[in-house]
């Protein structure tokens, strides 16, 4: 339990939330013994409204029952409060946490970018209120380089979206890269009655960074090629990943910030340049930290389901990461195998998939497909045919062929640098599909000698891997067992 003492000042005029980033799990929160609401996951964060049952003036207690006797993965899970929870106060005239959405898009010639601020902005009073949103940006030496300023009227007790855009370049632009991570901050307040500028009190940002109440950005243009794999700022960059559960040796999941700090400098120095956050959210100090020691971030969420609680899981996952500059990817679910041979599964991803392009069209969205050969599902050709489809070639968000490639692509070099191999093929003929097996042991031996001995300015030959690695099998026929590769994986692909 938390015992704080609110001053009148604060708990008669304003609104005070309790966002909270990580409880392992089932957590039932109270205030002054009112139940304020219920939290399942144990890997998202929330946000809970506690205004109206705050005392002015007295002692109020907090209290968190959490109950870690369920699971949700196959892993070390711990339990209780592993995460940092904050108590915010503002005004009645406010931004919600993660509503302050800044999209940062560069040009194909890489000498301007635009910049768009979006704030959802939300009103607690019972009249009608004219007010003014303010954004001021400053790069990384503390110059103003851009002023945005919008006015709008709230009605009583509502929400209202605020868009704002301008475009930076010559000095004021600046490009966020591995090695020179430029990061912009921008200040927002809200003005109206007449105030002063005042400041949001609401912000996903540590204030092991600075300022409380400042959102940071970066300018960096991703794209995923069919031929020669992930491009950052027109610089292709082979993506060298590793996967980090949510626990560390000696503390468990209640990690220090230190620590994260730490292990991610420790795994720069081996090479490493992209994280994956395993099964579930990462906290905001991580994404901070990649932010600015220049680590590509895969963002995923806890469960692959379309039910309200996973779509609301999944959104708070992008609306958390997409001010990132280091978030390349969404993930919608990894070795989810209870579930991806299902044929409605493809239904699912298609909602999922359709659910982030709402709050962010900026980012591809993949899945790790994975299987055990005891399941039986090796035995079938076609396994995992109505997942891929709308995963890979097939009922896709974008007609656009390019778009369509690119997100493919995203997928298989991400995950695993073998499955590039089994995807990593010219698709000039849009009209025939064909499906074939790839063998896969051979795949990765192939891809650790590439590794092992690359040239950093000769690209992977991947029509030769092809050929030498993968057999069309024929809609028609039925391959008998011992007739085929050890553990084959079948694609559905487009081929020549």
């Amino acid at each position: 339990m938390i015992t704080i003492v609110l001053a009148s000042t604060l708990a008669s005029v304003g609104t005070a939330g309790v966002p909270g980033a990580g409880i392992y799990r089932n957590a039932d929160i109270y205030l002054n013994q009112n139940y304020v609401g219920k939290y399942v996951s144990g890997y998202t964060h929330f946000f809970y409204d506690i205004t109206d049952f705050l005392r002015e003036n007295e002692e109020n207690t907090i209290a968190i029952r959490v109950d870690a006797m369920g699971r949700e993965g196959w892993w070390y899970e711990g339990g209780g409060i592993y995460k940092h929870v904050w108590l915010h106060i503002c005004d009645d005239i406010l931004i919600e946490l993660y509503d302050l959405h800044i999209e940062a898009e560069v040009s194909d010639d890489l000498t301007c970018g635009n910049l768009s601020v979006t704030a959802e902005v939300v009103s607690r009073r019972i009249e009608a209120t004219s007010a003014e949103l303010l954004s001021i940006v400053f790069d990384r030496e503390g110059r103003e380089a851009a002023r945005l300023r919008k006015e709008f009227t709230l009605s009583p007790w509502d929400k209202v979206k605020v868009q704002m855009a301008t475009t930076l370049s010559g000095a004021d632009f600046h490009l966020w890269e591995l090695d020179d991570t430029n990061l912009y901050k921008v200040k927002t307040y809200i003005l109206y009655d007449n105030h002063t500028e005042k400041e949001l009190l609401f912000s996903n940002q540590s204030d092991s960074f600075g300022d409380d109440y400042a959102e940071y950005f970066g300018f960096r243009k991703i794209e995923f090629t069919p031929d020669k794999g992930f491009w950052l700022n027109g610089k292709r960059t082979l993506i060298k990943g590793l996967c980090t559960h949510h626990d560390h040796a000696g503390v468990g999941i209640g990690v220090p910030d230190s620590v994260l700090e730490y292990r991610l400098r420790e795994m720069k120095k081996c090479g490493m340049n992209a994280l994956r956050s395993v099964h579930g959210e990462p906290s905001d100090i991580v994404l901070c930290l990649c932010d600015r020691l220049g680590i590509l971030v895969l963002s995923e969420t806890r469960q692959m389901g379309s039910s309200r609680d996973d779509i609301e899981a999944m959104r708070a996952v992008v609306k958390q990461g997409r001010n990132h500059p280091s978030v390349i990817l969404w993930g919608i679910g990894n070795e989810e195998v209870n579930v991806q041979m299902k044929k409605e599964t493809a239904k699912t991803v298609i909602s999922m998939r359709q659910e982030i392009r709402l709050l962010d069209n900026t980012r591809p969205v993949t899945y790790a497909l994975g299987s055990y050969a005891d399941i039986g599902i090796w035995d079938q050709e076609t396994a995992y045919r109505d997942l891929k489809y709308p995963l890979c070639l097939k009922a896709f968000h974008s007609k656009k062929y390019n778009y369509i490639v690119q997100e493919v692509y995203a997928r298989a070099i991400m995950f695993n640098y073998c499955s590039e191999i089994a995807t990593h093929a010219e698709i000039p003929d849009k009209e025939r599909k064909l499906q074939y097996q790839v063998n896969f042991a051979q795949a990765i031996k192939i891809c650790r000698d590439h590794l092992r001995n690359r040239d950093e300015r000769c690209l992977i030959n991947a029509s030769g891997l092809i050929v030498n690695n993968i057999e069309p099998i024929r809609p028609d026929r039925t391959y008998r067992r011992q007739a085929r590769f050890k553990l084959p994986i079948c694609y559905d692909c487009l081929l020549k």
